[in-house]
């Protein structure tokens, strides 16, 4: 009996830090692995599978540089900064980048990648230390970009999360974001969603044109778009 115990609590350790990534545990416990991996983070955008999640972006980037105005481009759990850079690389000057993350020492190596490459240095690039659900009770400005990538499953009420997006996604706006795919999401009982059922999610914030793209093992790409068409005022 105690053999099947010790068995049991190995497997749920390992598997809270992989590929759970102490997201089950409070906050802080989350934040500490996150503080810890951010040195060598930046390693896994070599991989040649982010080419794929790169021409995303960088395909609505193009697209949003046809504006006459500054695009308005928020990157939540941002990590290190690949999504934000990916499309700054496209863009530069031309818009107005926000990059929200609840570890520091992440947003320190976003800011190093920022120091290092002159590319980005005149980009209006603005980080923000912040839990992602206090951050959307806050934020009143909407975006012309969301990019959403490889979190979702990580945090808490997802499902909320989700339908908070719509509030900030402007009339026009695209939402690029990931799903969970195969046995992969099932690691995440209560936070992975169906195709269906983030469909549903989506349309129900305001999203249309949902799409399901191949991409890794583990993920599927996801890409949705708001109506262009602003919502009538309540009377």
């Amino acid at each position: 009996m105690l053999w099947l115990l010790v068995a049991v609590a190995t497997i749920a350790g390992v598997w809270a830090i992989y590929p759970g990534e102490l997201s089950w545990l409070p906050c802080k416990g989350n934040r500490w692995l996150y503080n810890r991996a951010a040195a060598g983070y930046h390693q896994k955008w070599q991989r040649h599978d982010y080419r794929a999640y790169d021409a995303l972006i960088l395909e609505a980037a193009t697209v949003l540089g046809h504006n006459d105005s500054p695009a308005r481009i928020a990157d939540l759990a941002c990590g290190s900064g690949r999504a934000t850079l990916v499309a700054a690389s496209r863009l530069g000057i031309k818009a107005h980048y926000l990059a929200v993350d609840f570890s520091a020492a992440m947003l320190a190596q976003f800011k190093q990648q920022i120091a290092n490459d002159s590319t980005y240095q005149a980009c209006d690039i603005t980080l923000q230390q912040q839990d992602l659900h206090t951050w959307l009770s806050m934020q009143n400005e909407r975006f012309d970009l969301l990019l959403f990538m490889e979190a979702a499953e990580f945090i808490a009420d997802n499902r909320s999360l989700l339908a908070k997006l719509g509030a900030i996604a402007a009339p026009g706006s695209e939402l690029i974001m990931t799903r969970p795919a195969s046995y992969w999401g099932f690691l995440f009982p209560g936070r992975h969603q169906s195709r269906a059922a983030m469909h549903r999610a989506l349309q129900t914030a305001g999203f249309e044109a949902v799409e399901f793209l191949p991409w890794r093992a583990r993920y599927e790409l996801v890409r949705a778009k708001r109506s262009a068409i602003p919502e009538a005022a309540s009377p």
